[in-house]
């Protein structure tokens, strides 16, 4: 935390409160809270938005007592200020861009009193100076989300609230019950019903989605881009019902939605156009869990890269059927990993000899890894062969450092790692058996590995987790976990910032022989454009032992590339076959050469592609899968047409939905008052309006009520730092922690 993030929180397992001001050297329990004798007992820690102001909870029996600090520009924690609440606050999120402000859930003291439970509620509050004063907005809510700016950017105060429609009962069985979704701007003085009767909602940034029950049983998704100024249904290619939604990605222009039909093993992945309302299936049987979790992430730092599990035959949750997946061009299609060089000789089939990496739903430890701010490193730990497999005798710790395209064998065996100095440094630690050390590289293993040790004599720990610095530019860790054969927890920090031959050198001439430095560009195969351009960046060449400055930024070179096969993905009624780069039909009824009922201008008709959301390719001198643009009857090109001809990749309609992609028409005929009103009723007129008429001029989007009984929305893709390091986490130590200080230097 702080403008220098040297200040650092830990939370015991016996909910004490320990903290340092340089970084993680040295650490004492954070003390003087006023309001208790001693150190009192938290159950909840929130950082603000800026990353400089702390909240904590402290338990009770029918009151909670806040307590909140600030950190000034020197580092320094104030003293602690105390504000006692009644009830018990918990889900407490910060807003994203003001640091004072801050919502939260409370129980009320009915909760806790036999004779009152039948007015038990969760309450909504929330304050604007950091928690010194609290103000109730609305009583019996399920959770509640800040948003980002509309589509105006004057909302920075917009907040979405899920309520139960009845106020009385007590709320915790009321959770079977349908729900309204309300949306304030005023912090209550005006709240718009949104909707009613909801399965459930998410807000991920400006990016919201509502469940809703569909007519003909199972679930129907709405979605909306622009903090919900507009709402579109989301529409899948299948006919299969649809029971639970993770959402993985919504970064780049789309969104990544796992959607479990018939399997609670698996969903199938779909992968959104630039609104949110047209999917693709992207990726069948991807690995879930029922609350969400899924084996799907991004490679940080590069566009349009992901890693997956998919199962491959079976029906149950056997890893003998598994194997891992990349995609280069966000999702269009995806491919095997090949298996490292050096271990072929491990695969029983020469021809099936594969990379497979252990996913979130797999294996608790050692997880598709990256950061954003070193370019092209990506840690996994799995296996060579056909499939993946489960027994840890089988597995061993790969890193590829030209983002997936080839991979290496970094250690014999199952580790926890971390990467930090912009990809300058990579430390490691056993995660299956008690250790004394720590094993770290600064050239990427290409030398011997070094080592520390955590303590003098035979004393070892388990390791829990690794925590690198949160900008990723320092070379300090911190190491926690437990004392072998003691319940007694432990804190390790490190500075590595001595450990490199020297400082790197020659970043303003990369590819130059004296440089530290190179130009390169993530590719496939041999192709080196990804989402139709070629972007070279600055990094440190990975054969060189030297570290980064901590302030290091790599910059970059971009040109417009050709269209390729990976730039387009496949259109709404269509599939990947077998092979992974044929589109198939799977919507027999569908006929991409019959012209719409509705025709202005064009029509188009699709080849069964589309393209990648956010590609920048050129489809005129390269491949060219666009729709076929015909002219409707009647219509005369040059005659002030009212659309605009296809243009290239990123703006052009699909054959299948083209009735959403009518042009601008003048509608300044009979009946234009009912037309206007049911834009905000019906989702078809919506969506041919949308195309007509400036969203922001429609009334507001009533999604159609249903009468739901359950809740199957989640958020389930991979973390940046899976392995430790959201920002904002803070380690739990075992019981009373103690704490240790390493330097390589000394």
């Amino acid at each position: 935390m702080g403008a220098n993030n040297k200040v650092v929180f830990f939370l015991s397992n016996r909910y004490v409160l320990h903290q340092s001001v340089d970084g993680g050297a040295t650490w004492a329990p954070s003390s003087a809270f006023p309001g208790v004798t001693g150190n009192p007992l938290i159950s909840s820690i929130t950082i603000s938005a800026d990353r400089r102001r702390l909240m904590v909870v402290g338990s009770g029996v029918t009151r909670h007592l806040i307590w909140t600090l600030e950190i000034n520009d020197a580092g320094v924690p104030s003293p602690w200020v105390v504000n006692v609440q009644q009830g018990h606050f918990s889900q407490l999120e910060p807003h994203p861009k003001h640091p004072e402000w801050i919502g939260a859930l409370s129980e009320n003291a009915y909760c806790y009193d036999a004779t009152t439970q039948d007015r038990c509620s969760q309450d909504f509050y929330f304050s604007i100076d950091w928690g010194k004063t609290w103000r109730l907005g609305l009583t019996y809510v399920s959770e509640f989300s800040w948003a980002d700016a509309g589509i105006d950017g004057n909302h920075d105060n917009q907040l979405f609230v899920v309520d139960w429609p009845s106020k009385e009962g007590n709320y915790r069985r009321k959770f079977a019950d349908t729900k309204h979704v309300k949306r304030t701007t005023s912090f209550f003085l005006n709240t718009q019903t949104v909707t009613t009767d909801v399965v459930d909602f998410l807000a991920v940034g400006d990016d919201l989605f509502i469940v809703k029950k569909a007519t003909q049983g199972g679930l129907e998704m709405y979605t909306s881009i622009n903090a919900g100024d507009t709402w579109h249904r989301a529409r899948f290619p299948h006919s299969k019902l649809e029971n639970r939604y993770s959402i993985l990605d919504t970064t780049e222009g789309s969104v990544f939605i796992n959607i479990e039909h018939d399997n609670w093993n698996w969903g199938d992945v779909y992968s959104s156009d630039s609104y949110a309302e047209q999917f693709a299936l992207s990726l069948a049987r991807n690995p879930r869990f029922p609350w969400g979790t899924s084996d799907f992430s991004r490679v940080y730092g590069l566009d349009g890269i992901y890693i997956a599990n998919q199962y491959i035959g079976g029906g149950e949750r056997d890893l003998e059927v598994m194997v891992t997946k990349m995609s280069y061009n966000k999702g269009g299609s995806w491919h095997r990993i090949p298996a490292p060089a050096e271990e072929r000789h491990r695969c029983r089939v020469a021809s099936e000899c594969y990379l497979n990496l252990h996913g979130s739903t797999t294996y608790s430890r050692g997880r598709f890894y990256s950061r954003a701010n070193a370019l092209g490193v990506l840690l996994g730990t799995g296996n060579v062969g056909e499939t993946l497999r489960e027994s840890v005798s089988d597995l061993n710790t790969y890193l590829s450092n030209d983002a997936g395209q080839t991979w290496t064998l970094f250690a014999n065996g199952s580790y926890d790692y971390e990467i930090s100095n912009h990809g300058g440094l990579i430390v490691l630690t056993p995660n299956l058996v008690s250790t004394n050390f720590i094993r770290f590289t600064s050239d990427e293993g290409k030398t011997d590995f070094k080592q520390c040790a955590f303590f003098e004599g035979s004393k070892k720990m388990e390791v829990t987790d690794i925590i690198a610095e949160p900008t990723g530019g320092q070379a300090q860790f911190i190491v926690y976990g437990r004392i072998t054969g003691t319940s007694r927890g432990v804190v390790v920090h490190f500075d590595f910032s001595g450990v490199g031959e020297r400082d790197c050198k020659g970043e303003k001439t990369p590819g130059a022989a004296d440089s530290d430095y190179e130009y390169w560009s993530p590719r496939f195969g041999t192709q080196e454009c990804q989402l139709g351009e070629r972007v070279s960046y600055v990094r440190r060449k990975p054969d060189v032992d030297c570290l980064n400055p901590t302030d290091f930024t790599s910059h970059t070179v971009q040109e417009v590339c050709k269209c390729t096969r990976e730039d387009y993905e496949c259109d709404e009624a269509y599939y990947l076959d077998q092979d992974g780069t044929t589109c198939i039909k799977w919507d027999q009824d569908f006929d991409p050469k019959e012209r719409p009922s509705t025709c202005h201008d064009y029509w188009y008709e699709t080849k069964g592609y589309r393209p990648v959301p956010g590609t920048k390719c050129d489809y005129k001198t390269g491949i060219n899968l666009m729709p076929i643009q015909h002219l409707c009857p009647g219509f005369v090109p040059g005659a002030a047409p009212t659309s605009n001809n296809v243009s290239g990749p990123s703006d052009a309609p699909s054959g299948y939905a083209l009735f959403l992609l009518v042009p601008f028409i003048a509608v300044l005929v009979a009946g234009i008052a009912l037309f206007y009103a049911m834009t905000g009723r019906n989702q078809a007129v919506r969506s041919f309006a949308t195309k007509c008429l400036p969203e922001s001029i429609l009334p507001t989007f009533r999604v159609p009520t249903e009468h739901v009984a359950y809740s199957a929305l989640q958020q389930g893709g991979g973390d940046e730092d899976l392995m430790g390091g959201e920002p904002d986490a803070l380690p739990v130590a075992d019981n009373d922690a103690e704490s240790d200080d390493f330097d390589p230097r000394k």
